[in-house]
């Protein structure tokens, strides 16, 4: 019981850092680098989602995978001034680059609970527990 707890808390830990880590590069490669934050977008809802995909290849992830990506999404944020912010994204010649960051984490979000829908969810008719994935990829 001890070890599978301590085997639990060892996994978010490893899982939310891995999630930080991509967060934090994919911002500072797409946005900072390339000045394409609506990509970025694109790739934070991939990031959550796909975490949710792998993890349904191994039993009991439902609960590490959740409280990892909501980990790394908390340790992710940070309070910044405004002024600052905006005054960053215009030095990097993007448009209206706060509202695309907060954005991004919003589809952050979208994107780990159509994950947990589309890997972890199912339903039962007849008896029979049908998985969603096997609907969508039918």
């Amino acid at each position: 019981m001890f070890l599978s707890v301590l085997g639990s808390i060892i996994k978010v830990v490893i899982i939310s850092f891995i999630l930080r880590v991509l967060i934090i590069q994919t911002n500072n490669f797409i946005v900072t680098s390339f000045k394409k934050p609506s990509l970025w977008i694109l790739i934070m809802f991939l990031i959550s989602f796909l975490a949710f995909g792998v993890s349904s290849f191994f039993s009991n992830m439902l609960g590490v995978i959740a409280i990892a990506t909501i980990l790394a999404y908390i340790m992710t944020l940070k309070p910044v001034d405004s002024k600052v912010a905006d005054d960053f994204y215009k030095g990097l010649g993007v448009k209206k680059g706060r509202i695309k960051h907060k954005i991004a984490y919003w589809f952050y979000i979208l994107g780990a609970i159509l994950g947990w829908f589309v890997f972890f969810g199912s339903y039962y008719t007849g008896g029979k527990e049908v998985k969603i994935i096997s609907i969508i990829f039918k």
